[in-house]
């Protein structure tokens, strides 16, 4: 009877502990959500580094080029976009400039030149990275002195995965231009005229019979819009003269409305305005 007892009492104090370790438990102090929030935000952040993937793996670049065996063209022109937020040191210490976090082209070099040159054609202030083969990082900001767009030569490149970085001078500055790779020896950027590269002239757009006929409506407005100042001509009154210039670069035709025919290249406004009142068989205008 006793030990039964002992039994039953033991069992009692048994519960009664576990009801006092669940009841601290519950009013055991936990963070709130605002807490985490306030320790999110005081953790300092990663500082940011551009990335270059292994030979062997994926760029990761906004542009992949591929040539069977060198370049199809020489010089060799990519049209991108220069600029970014990560400080280009963080390829190499001695790279200028801010860069994006990846390569901007990728370039599976397969080619044979004693010297191979990159560079980027811009009006900004741009600056280049070149990751070779071999892993070696190639850094220039400006070509010279009088000369912003950087250029890169590499000696005897080795065939393999080039990764290149458009850089800018100022962070979050974005530059558009041309990214240009040459074997040439004669080819700089100093001296690559894009207009020599494609010699077809610009054209004239060709319009529907209504747009011109629209458009000439809206010109003849604008040149009556422009006349400062009009002379009187009547019966009588004998010739008007007037000293003027012949130039224009709109089309003749581009103005005339109705059957008219006429030809060369005119100005909107007019060089000479007249106004006429009376009666004649013809009036005449020699230049």
């Amino acid at each position: 009877m006793k030990r039964a007892r002992v039994k039953s009492v033991t069992a009692a104090l048994a519960l009664v502990l576990v009801v006092l370790v669940a009841a601290l438990a519950l009013a055991a102090p936990r963070p709130s959500l605002a807490n985490g929030s306030a320790a999110a935000q005081g953790t300092p952040a990663a500082t940011q580094t551009a990335r270059s993937n292994p030979a062997n793996g994926p760029a990761g670049a906004f542009l992949s080029i591929h040539p069977q065996a060198g370049f199809p063209l020489d010089p060799f022109l990519v049209t991108v976009q220069g600029g970014g937020a990560v400080k280009a040191s963080t390829l190499a210490p001695d790279c200028a400039g801010y860069v994006a976090a990846g390569p901007t082209v990728t370039v599976d070099y397969q080619g044979s030149v004693d010297l191979l040159r990159v560079f980027f054609y811009s009006d900004g202030d741009p600056t280049l990275v070149v990751r070779t083969p071999d892993g070696k990082y190639l850094c220039n900001d400006n070509t010279n002195a009088a000369l912003l767009d950087p250029t890169i030569e590499v000696a005897k490149p080795a065939k393999g995965r080039y990764d290149v970085w458009i850089g800018s001078a100022q962070a979050k500055d974005l530059i558009p231009g041309f990214l240009v790779f040459t074997g040439h020896g004669n080819v700089y950027a100093s001296n690559l005229a894009l207009e020599d590269l494609v010699k077809r002239p610009a054209l004239v757009e060709v319009l529907t019979h209504r747009e011109r006929l629209t458009n000439a409506a809206a010109r003849i407005n604008e040149a009556l819009a422009a006349v400062k100042s009009v002379e009187k001509l009547a019966p009588g009154t004998g010739s008007l003269t007037a000293q003027v210039t012949a130039r224009g670069e709109l089309p003749a035709p581009e103005l005339a409305a109705g059957d008219a025919l006429c030809g060369g290249l005119i100005s909107v406004a007019p060089n000479f305005a007249f106004d006429w009142s009376g009666e004649a068989k013809a009036i005449g205008a020699m230049f």
